[in-house]
């Protein structure tokens, strides 16, 4: 396949319609020269109804399923796997669960859950310094 700087979408959907398991990795995408005011659109379109675009580029003569979803002011586009490429649930049993046992879980997860941006930004700030 041969390289280009395009990016052709497919579809929009909910980001949550994807499960963590397909996402690789992380792009920032900038606009091509001229392509500002499209760029701007997508990213807010995308903000505004919550959606991300499904879409397919090629990179290193390989064909890359992708997502694109907005980051602030930016869009991101997200490497995918393609289904053939995320390997199956492996199976294993189950334990007996009381509904105390799950009720106090719960208090305990509720008890320490935080705003995780503030401590990835934390941590790394503690790293710069």
């Amino acid at each position: 396949m041969k390289a280009s700087e395009t990016i052709e979408i497919d579809t929009f959907c909910d980001a949550a319609e994807i499960p963590a398991i397909y996402y690789e990795k992380p792009y920032y995408l900038a606009p091509a020269k001229g392509g500002a005011k499209v760029y701007t659109l997508l990213q807010r379109v995308l903000e505004a109804t919550g959606k991300i675009a499904v879409a397919t580029f090629v990179m290193h003569q390989r064909q890359h399923l992708c997502a694109i979803a907005p980051q602030r002011s930016s869009l991101m586009l997200l490497t995918l796997r393609f289904s053939d490429e995320v390997l199956p649930v492996p199976e294993h049993q189950s334990a007996k669960i009381t509904s105390a046992e799950l009720a106090m879980a719960k208090q305990l997860v509720q008890t320490h859950a935080k705003d995780i941006s503030t401590r990835v930004n934390s941590r790394i700030l503690t790293v710069l310094i």
